[in-house]
């Protein structure tokens, strides 16, 4: 569904989320998790878009909610930057989309919400993830929008099962059993 969506939208749609999911790998396989914050500043500093905007807006919620988390303040610094920078340079209006908006808003807060109490992943942004939805709506690729939401039901699905099996250290030594 990912491949699906990415596919119909326009080349210039699919640079900054292909390296968001890029900058996501890096985020499981570094300690401090702290090169996806500053890859996302960066990004925003070079090249702001409406992707990033709404990534940053979620992914900023998620850290201010985290109780303990390393490095917060800092994170929650670098997205505060991110997300003033791309609100400054991007012209965003709602005029066009209001109706769009408020349904994706809406389905956006479910999403998340049902991902959040069902599916226990170890990393917040995956739960940031139908935010894309807001940069696909942004670019007038409304129905691409929707397909995203289809993804943002399935993917958390997929992050608890690779958590479970690949990310979580449990010890299956038969001394222990």
């Amino acid at each position: 569904m990912l491949a699906t969506t990415l596919f119909f939208t326009n080349i210039q749609n699919k640079i900054i989320p292909v390296l968001l999911i890029l900058f996501l790998i890096f985020d499981l396989l570094e300690k401090k998790k702290i090169f996806f914050y500053l890859a996302i500043t960066l990004i925003s500093l070079l090249e702001p878009d409406k992707f990033l905007l709404f990534y940053s807006v979620f992914l900023i919620l998620f850290n201010i909610l985290e109780p303990i988390y390393f490095l917060k303040k800092i994170k929650i610094l670098l997205l505060s930057f991110s997300i003033l920078l791309n609100f400054y340079f991007l012209d965003i209006s709602l005029a066009a989309f209001i109706n769009h908006f408020i349904i994706i808003s809406i389905l956006s807060l479910i999403i998340t919400l049902i991902n959040f109490t069902k599916y226990n992943s170890n990393y917040n942004w995956i739960y940031c993830l139908p935010s894309l939805s807001f940069g696909f709506l942004f670019n007038n690729e409304i129905m691409i929008s929707y397909l995203w939401m289809i993804n943002c039901l399935m993917m958390p699905m997929i992050f608890n099962y690779l958590d479970k099996k690949f990310f979580l250290k449990i010890n299956t030594s038969p001394i222990f059993e």
